[in-house]
């Protein structure tokens, strides 16, 4: 990541693979959210293509990455990206 930026985001995209229902209950599980707020990030992936499901600060990186390995371990795609 760039060391100017202040936020990352993760940003996942749509893909044939996993249905909305799956997206959201790992999205609860690896985020912390509610259903509705992770029911509602898979409904915009798929809607839309990709959606920024998370900002995190620059100083929590390290957790920013845990998060992205356990969506790609899901084999869902994602990006972490300045923000």
């Amino acid at each position: 990541m760039s060391k100017r930026a202040k936020h990352i985001g993760l940003i996942v995209f749509h893909n044939d693979l996993n249905n909305e229902r799956f997206l959201a209950e790992v999205f609860r599980h690896s985020l912390g959210y509610h259903y509705s707020q992770a029911a509602n990030c898979a409904h915009m992936i798929f809607n839309k293509g990709e959606y920024l499901v998370k900002s995190f600060k620059a100083s929590e990186q390290d957790k920013a990455r845990a998060v992205l390995k356990i969506l790609h371990e899901h084999d869902i795609p994602a990006k972490l990206a300045p923000l």
